[in-house]
């Protein structure tokens, strides 16, 4: 087996009906480290026009790991590309959290084969 060039870890945050788009340079392929789907900070995706639904979400803390269903969607891929939304990532559980706005954050890197990144470099 050939070793992995690990890149650094990217974070992403995306808010509910957006799109989340990640990729890599040629060569290198997505590893995600982790992800979850929900609400862990008043500060992020607070942007909402329901203002009654922001107050009463404000505090609200509720999150559920997504990081396996990521890694079926997006794992040693180039790229990878899918809505944020309840439908995709189930809302976590709690009455509060179902009218919070949520979001959905995950850390990736892009790896890829050092040995053979070497190898084509001695051919060139």
């Amino acid at each position: 087996m050939l070793p992995v060039n690990t890149g650094p870890v990217q974070h992403r945050i995306v808010c509910d009906n957006s799109e989340i788009k990640l990729s890599c340079p040629i060569g290198r392929t997505l590893h995600i480290h982790s992800g979850f789907y929900g609400r862990t900070s008043d500060a992020v995706c607070n942007t909402t026009s329901d203002k009654a639904s922001l107050a009463l979400s404000r505090g609200v803390k509720c999150r559920r790991d997504v990081s396996l269903q990521l890694r079926e969607r997006c794992e040693q891929r180039a790229d990878c590309a899918t809505m944020v939304s309840p439908l995709v990532f189930r809302s976590p559980v709690g009455k509060a959290c179902q009218s919070a706005p949520k979001y959905l954050a995950v850390a990736f890197s892009c790896d890829g084969m050092l040995a053979l990144t070497r190898i084509c470099l001695m051919l060139l």
